[in-house]
């Protein structure tokens, strides 16, 4: 039986900013925004080819706790 891979074990994945924002339903423009305030690092391949990392989008739209999870 072999394990299953560990998400940090799982090869880096890059999405155009066209397939980041599809994944998570916002705007191209939205992905370039977060890309130029540092808040979603890229990377550049050429002139006009830029990836972002699916991890680092991963950490970008985190889940959010409801207040009724908080009631104990």
């Amino acid at each position: 039986m072999t394990a299953q891979p560990r998400p940090s074990d799982r090869p880096a994945e890059f999405l155009t900013i066209a397939e980041a924002a599809a994944r998570y339903h916002v705007s191209r423009d939205y992905i370039r925004h977060c890309i130029v305030d540092g808040s979603l690092p890229a990377v550049r391949s050429g002139r006009r080819i830029i990836r972002v990392n699916s991890r680092d989008l991963e950490r970008l739209f985190r889940p959010v706790q409801s207040m009724r999870s908080l009631k104990c």
